[in-house]
């Protein structure tokens, strides 16, 4: 296999999609680019939010019909909403060069830490009160759901201390060190692979 796929996960509000663009448009190494696995949800996108940029965004229906396909890797369910990432990319990894950060959850990369080339980076907030911070200052959820995400957040903290089923770990306290950490992180890893 050449490329890589690295699964960031980390809870919800910790920063993993900000993180990964930093990561993305701040990558310089020609001979092995680095791109961005885009996955499906349900679920409507935000005011911010590009379709086929952020998520690929497809009715339930839609979504039914490509995991009866086959077409996912893996899919997850949160707050009603089904997310999945295409199959695709573990054929693409395997013909090129190229790696991919894949955003996932804890349940979508627990069902791929087996397969070969996946690499599992564990993005942490400093403390569960900064998330719940950032989620508030994020306005972008009901109180619902944000309470709701600091429920799973606890929940997922709780379960990688317990199970240390990532390879790396990452807190992302300055943004700007998150993304330089990442990025060294992955060059290193893409430069041994290299070397063997």
């Amino acid at each position: 296999m050449n490329g890589k796929v690295f699964i960031i996960s980390g809870p919800s509000g910790v920063g993993k999609t900000t993180v990964v663009e930093g990561v993305i448009s701040s990558w310089s190494n020609k001979s092995h680019p680095l791109e961005r696995v885009v996955t499906y949800t349900t679920r409507a996108a935000r005011p911010h939010e590009v379709d086929g940029k952020d998520y690929h965004f497809i009715t339930m229906e839609e979504f039914l019909l490509k995991r009866e396909q086959g077409f996912f890797l893996e899919t997850s369910t949160f707050c009603g909403h089904s997310y999945g990432s295409a199959r695709s990319v573990l054929e693409k990894v395997k013909i090129s060069l190229c790696s991919y950060l894949l955003i996932l959850d804890q349940e979508g990369a627990r069902a791929l830490k087996s397969v070969e080339g996946i690499v599992l980076i564990w993005l942490m907030p400093p403390t569960l009160d900064a998330l719940r911070d950032r989620l508030e200052k994020r306005a972008e959820d009901s109180r619902e759901v944000i309470m709701k995400r600091i429920e799973k957040a606890q929940r997922e903290v709780t379960q990688e201390k317990k199970d240390m089923m990532y390879d790396y770990h990452v807190i992302n306290t300055d943004l700007k060190d998150t993304i330089n950490t990442l990025k060294c992180l992955i060059e290193a890893i893409i430069g041994s692979v290299h070397k063997e």
